[in-house]
């Protein structure tokens, strides 16, 4: 960042502008930014799951290659903003009288910055790439596709989300504007051959389809590019929000201290029976009752139970389970077994997601786990259309419920480390390219996933369910506990998947039953 704008020709440039503030400059705000991104990488452990998407995409690459397409992730953020150098944004928006309106016949609005962002970024980008590394030529023009990737992140990032890209559209918009637009590379110092530049621009659809075949998944390359733009819409709006309401989010919503941890495990195992299942765990018999009594049922409980706990135990670094009990058996406490089990084990569990199909079993779920576990109403939120707005504080008395603004922040960002959450909302995070539903998938990374009720999905869509849950668990350390009274084994779907990921029962000796 230092780089960049050490070559500006000017620093009276401006990012911001509110009443009774002083101006945020450019630079301000560009640092305020990277910082943000970098406080939620290091919060949710994301360094591990963009290395492992970064391979992915890269497949038989170079070491060197993996290390460019890094630096165009990271690039993105110094460069998001840096089209508010538009003298038409500074003069009109910003009220900067240190400029005056220019004509244009590409920027639309005259005043916008997002357009240009994007085109600075690639003529940045895909001027190192040409000249400044050395690298064979087929992984040049990889990356010369994938910064056409991540300016799209630039373009959109004040838009309602990425939408649907329409490539050729995009492409074409870049056409005839070098010409225009050199004036703006002269500003931030740009030293590259405008020539060539233009030329990647006016080819670059023959580029992409020439180097398909090289791309090796682009799961992880969609992945990567909506990690990316989660990360810096998040980062851009606590950015913004802090210099225009002097409010400081410090608190990530996650299970960082793990102390309390511990007490929320101790404080489950301790709740009703579940006291009797720890203390007799090793020396457990099981007698698989048959007739119906209320003492039968409340055995088969405990003894599932058991299994849960040691079948965890016994696989403790698999990602995917299955928890199939009759109505009555307690999937509820089976699976927060499970979740606790997994917890004890990952230290680098930090956040928990329970979803469900009706609000009605949201709801019911939220006072379950509330109790069971012990959780403080600063570390459980319900997500859904009809959940109240629910703050982080814990005093509510009048004048302390006090910042409304940071209880819409925390409901936005679901700065909670437990969030019970309809299916519709938790499957909007995974594949929506909606920028509120794109605000949560980072916090995707390094959480235990509970579906519940799985039959009722329609059976459509579990091959696809499969698909994206295969392919979290494995690029984001994501565990999935999937649970049903008639569990559909959508693990044995034909899925063409390299290195499929297998599902663990959690009730083995059940099944056969």
């Amino acid at each position: 960042m230092e780089a960049l704008f050490g070559n500006l020709k000017n620093d009276s440039y401006l990012a911001h502008i509110c009443p009774e503030k002083v101006p945020e400059s450019l630079k301000e705000h560009t640092g305020k930014v990277v910082e943000k991104v970098c406080w939620l990488i290091g919060q949710h452990w994301l360094e591990g799951v963009i290395d492992c998407l970064v391979a992915e995409i890269a497949g038989n690459g170079s070491v060197d290659m993996q290390e460019e397409l890094k630096r165009m992730f990271v690039a993105v953020f110094v460069f998001h903003d840096t089209g508010k150098v538009n003298d038409n944004f500074q003069c009109q928006r910003m009220l900067n009288r240190l400029f005056k309106s220019r004509k244009t016949e590409v920027l639309v609005p005259p005043y916008g910055h997002s357009f240009l962002g994007s085109w600075l970024y690639l003529s940045f980008i895909l001027n190192r790439v040409w000249k400044e590394i050395d690298l064979p030529e087929e992984e040049k023009k990889c990356l010369f596709v994938y910064a056409f990737f991540f300016s799209y992140i630039i373009r959109q990032h004040h838009s309602g989300g990425l939408e649907d890209a329409n490539e050729e559209a995009f492409l074409e918009s870049f056409a005839g504007c070098y010409e225009e637009l050199q004036v703006y590379l002269t500003v931030w110092g740009f030293e590259g051959d405008g020539r060539y530049i233009e030329a990647v621009f006016k080819n670059i659809t023959g580029i992409q389809k020439e180097v398909e075949k090289m791309r090796k998944s682009s799961f992880a390359l969609y992945a990567l590019i909506k990690l990316n733009s989660s990360l810096l819409t998040a980062a851009d709006y606590l950015a913004t929000h802090e210099y225009v309401n002097g409010y400081r989010v410090e608190d990530a919503g996650i299970f960082q201290d793990r102390q309390r941890v511990e007490e929320m495990i101790s404080h489950f195992r301790g709740y009703k029976y579940n006291r009797t299942i720890y203390e007799h765990l090793e020396d457990f018999v099981f007698s698989q009752p048959q007739d119906k009594s209320g003492v039968h049922l409340n055995r088969l409980r405990t003894e599932m139970a058991v299994e849960v706990v040691q079948t965890i135990r016994n696989h403790p670094d698999d990602r995917l389970f299955y928890i199939e009990a009759p109505t009555g058996g307690g999937k509820t406490n089976l699976s927060m077994l499970a979740l606790t089990e997994l917890m004890k084990i990952h230290p680098e569990i930090q956040k928990v997601f329970y979803v469900f199909p009706y609000t009605t079993l949201v709801t019911q779920t939220f006072q379950t786990l509330k109790t069971a576990l012990g959780l403080a109403p600063s570390e459980l939120v319900e997500l859904h259309s009809k959940a109240v707005v629910q703050g982080n504080s814990e005093d509510k008395e009048d004048g302390l419920y006090g910042d409304k603004q940071q209880d819409y922040i925390d409901r936005l960002f679901a700065l909670f480390p437990v969030c019970v959450l309809s299916h519709v909302k938790f499957f909007d995070i995974l594949k929506s390219n909606r920028k509120e539903a794109n605000y949560l998938f980072h916090r995707l990374a390094n959480s235990v996933v509970v579906l519940d009720e799985l039959q009722s999905y329609n059976p459509l869509l579990w091959d696809k369910m499969y698909y994206l849950i295969e392919r979290y668990a494995r690029l984001f350390q994501v565990r999935f506990i999937l649970m049903s009274a008639t569990l559909p084994k959508i693990g044995k779907l034909h899925v063409p998947l390299k290195g499929k990921t297998d599902f663990v029962d959690l009730l083995p000796s059940f099944f056969s039953l």
